[in-house]
């Protein structure tokens, strides 16, 4: 244990302007050559802090690179969306943050993360989808 422990370097990564902190655990046993990644906190921040960094920084690279694509799926298929689902449901208050800002596009965030989303009818009408999400998060206690 205390050879692992005096194995440990700390290093902070940056990939593709997602920001995340890392520790790599160096494994003395050459056999297996593998790096064990943990998230841990930075800085004296908290969990959530680096969450709404990682996601905020997620989210404005998803914008950037595909917010010329009018295809859903060509959106979904990004790398930044998935890392950016990749805390599930924790994020939701974040995401609810921008549709509150009228960032319409975080709708598909909602919809791939949450398994009861609002009934919404289908009449393409974004404010209408952004004021049925905003009051689903407010009856569950996301946005206030």
């Amino acid at each position: 244990m205390t050879q692992a422990i005096a194995n440990l370097e700390s290093v902070t990564t940056q990939t593709e302007s997602c920001f995340f902190p890392l520790i790599v655990a160096k494994q003395t046993d050459y056999r297996d050559k593998v790096y064990h990644q943990f998230f841990v906190e930075s800085k004296g921040e908290g969990t959530d802090d680096i969450e709404k960094r990682r996601f905020e920084s997620c989210a404005s690279r998803w914008k950037r690179e595909t917010s010329h694509f009018s295809s859903t799926s060509r959106k979904r298929r990004n790398n930044a969306y998935r890392e950016m689902l990749a805390p599930g449901e924790r994020i939701i208050p974040f995401v609810l943050k921008r549709m509150k800002n009228r960032e319409y596009v975080f709708y598909l965030v909602l919809s791939d993360l949450v398994s009861n989303p609002p009934r919404i009818t289908p009449n393409g009408d974004m404010e209408e989808i952004r004021r049925a999400w905003l009051k689903w998060g407010k009856m569950r206690g996301h946005v206030t």
